[in-house]
């Protein structure tokens, strides 16, 4: 790897923490432009703010009232949904301006969502994986994810996903294919 291509790597880590950071501050708007899903493992989600919970948390999240966010999506999260999950994990435990910021509840949450096929949740989750939350950036692991996510027809993936791919060698691309090849959705 050039000194070029390193650099170009940090730039795409750089720009997906700052997508991570922009739909965070406007997530009623992130909510409204996602699409309801019917995803490849057949499972069909509506929309992230359809129902008065979501919007309501959503309306939180917007507000940066961290405690009440977290208080309405708890008993989803609970009851395994996806969005909630995605919301919480993304917008909540995974926003450093959140007074709630845990990088480690954030992507088990997000981790969770995305390996039941949920393409939010894949797209978000491979750009925390690329910007390193957490911990070690993991190019590869991240790239499948948005790999999937595009697969999912998440048009959003696209442009973080070409910036990273600048920064990984031919084999790390035919790695993280690979692995989204032989991807296995959980139920």
């Amino acid at each position: 790897m050039t000194a070029s291509t390193a650099n170009s790597g940090l730039r795409a880590i750089a720009a997906a923490a700052v997508l991570v950071g922009a739909v965070a501050a406007h997530p009623a708007a992130w909510a409204q432009a996602a699409p309801a899903y019917t995803v490849h493992c057949k499972a069909t989600e509506p929309r992230m703010d359809s129902t008065p919970e979501l919007k309501d948390a959503l309306g939180a999240i917007g507000k940066q009232d961290w405690d009440r966010a977290e208080t309405l999506l708890a008993p989803l999260v609970a009851r395994k949904d996806r969005r909630a999950q995605t919301l919480l994990g993304g917008f909540v435990y995974g926003n450093e301006k959140s007074k709630k910021h845990d990088p480690a509840k954030a992507l088990a949450l997000l981790k969770d969502a995305a390996e039941r096929c949920f393409p939010p949740a894949m797209e978000i989750y491979g750009v925390a994986l690329g910007s390193g939350m957490g911990g070690a950036t993991d190019l590869v692991e991240a790239y499948k994810w948005m790999v999937l996510a595009s697969r999912e027809g998440l048009k959003t993936v696209v442009a973080p996903m070409s910036r990273m791919s600048e920064s990984m060698t031919d084999d790390q691309l035919a790695r993280a294919k690979r692995a989204a090849d032989e991807f296995k959705p959980r139920s």
